[in-house]
């Protein structure tokens, strides 16, 4: 395959696979069905190492989706551990949590904010 290809073969499928979910090269031959030696020098071709950033890339808005998904249960869990236990050690606990949630997401929205209005002045 040339760096010139803009699709893997169904050969490089798996192994792209593998690589992506963060397989060692061994292991990553090994689910491949190929040599370490093929793994190394696979990598060498700069269109493969993106074939594999892309896989990854996909992997992790998959799982990103997921959570964002999920984080409405998750706030909701905490928000009734503070309103209903009993427990002061539970209870600050969870308002501990969901704070240390808070303020990461409030910082990633902010510069996603900032990074917007600077593409568009540009």
């Amino acid at each position: 395959m040339s760096t010139t290809d803009t699709t893997p073969g169904k050969r490089d499928d798996r192994l792209i696979a593998a690589l992506a979910r963060g397989r060692t090269h061994e292991q990553a031959a090994d689910d491949a069905g190929v040599s370490v030696r093929t793994v190394s020098r696979r990598l060498t071709d700069p269109t493969f190492k993106l074939w594999v950033h892309e896989a990854r890339r996909e992997l992790l808005t998959v799982a990103t989706s997921r959570l964002c998904d999920a984080a409405g249960d998750a706030i909701d869990v905490l928000r009734a551990l503070i309103n209903d236990s009993e427990s002061e050690h539970v209870k600050l606990g969870a308002a501990r949590s969901l704070l240390q949630l808070l303020l990461p997401l409030r910082e990633q929205l902010d510069l996603e904010e900032r990074i917007l209005a600077l593409e568009q002045r540009a």
